[in-house]
């Protein structure tokens, strides 16, 4: 996943007269209205909700909150989509990004300005931090991905992808090749790396670090879906590619757009672009073949 986010501008209690009610795919950025805006419905008859007013949130998911960075100070703050409240974590200020894992139950907030960065877990009810990181010595990844019991991260960098280990050990993946992000699956200790060669599929990262290429291509990005089954490939071109994980059969996911992002959703949803003048697209997973449907774009009265 990419280090990209958004600003908290808005105060606590945004939504309290107007909270999200009935089924939500998940939540989505829109710059436009430079608010965190909900996705309502199923995949294939959504809308586009209501919003809380945001900058630098990092959403976890479609578990209806997100870490954002409130202020000049950049205090990291849990958000809750559904209400609009927020409350200041028990961190320290100055964050600039954030990564969830796979199920939003762990999180890695970054401090570009500090060289470290910070794990925390027990979300939503009780979060703490469980482990600081020094990274003055290798700077500040591309980007970044942790597992959901927060005893394993993967940092990709120019000169390789490192692993940290749930005491802060770190060692070099043995992986061949330019990585340009890393995927935990959820629940899982393997993951997705995406590279210039191909995906690969690598078992306990913290442990053997075995590796097999799943996929043949350029790849940008890759993630699995909830069950572990299959891995979605968006592609240097902007192509779209679901993998069977355990046959290796491949499709393509013909979207009739070009796919600029790779974002979970929800259980076996992804977002593959960005919410612009149109539809937003997402990639369904939960059914028989994987499908790309649209969520129509905001109609404008004249």
């Amino acid at each position: 996943m990419k280090l990209a986010f958004l600003t908290v501008t808005a105060a606590a209690g945004l939504l309290a007269q107007n909270s999200v009610q009935g089924p939500v795919v998940g939540w989505v950025y829109d710059s436009a209205s430079e608010s965190v805006r909900s996705v309502l419905g199923i995949p294939g008859a959504s809308t586009m909700g209501t919003g809380v007013n945001a900058a630098r949130a990092a959403v976890a998911g479609n578990r209806g909150y997100a870490i954002a960075m409130k202020g000049d100070n950049r205090q990291p703050a849990l958000l809750d989509l559904r209400t609009g409240e927020s409350k200041d974590l028990d961190a320290a200020a100055g964050a600039d990004s954030a990564v969830w894992s796979a199920s939003g139950a762990v999180a890695a907030i970054l401090y570009p300005d500090a060289s470290k960065l910070i794990l925390m877990k027990g979300f939503p009810e009780e979060p703490a931090v469980a482990l600081t990181l020094d990274l003055a010595a290798e700077g500040m990844p591309q980007s970044a991905s942790v597992a959901d019991d927060g005893a394993g991260l993967l940092a990709v960098y120019d000169s390789g992808v490192l692993v940290f280990d749930g005491d802060g050990n770190r060692w070099k993946l043995n992986f061949e090749g330019h990585a340009r992000t890393a995927s935990f699956l959820e629940g899982s200790h393997d993951a997705l790396i995406s590279a210039e060669s191909g995906v690969w599929l690598v078992s306990d990262v913290t442990g053997s670090g075995a590796s097999r290429r799943v996929w043949e291509g350029n790849a940008v990005s890759s993630a699995a879906s909830s069950n572990g089954n299959l891995a979605l490939i968006v592609n240097s071109d902007g192509g779209v590619t679901a993998v069977n994980l355990k046959t290796g059969d491949t499709r393509t996911v013909d979207c009739g757009c070009v796919a600029t992002t790779l974002s979970r959703m929800s259980q076996g949803v992804f977002r593959i672009s960005e919410l612009n003048n149109g539809p937003l697209w997402l990639v369904d997973l939960n059914g028989q073949d994987p499908r790309a449907v649209f969520v129509p774009a905001d109609v404008k009265s004249e």
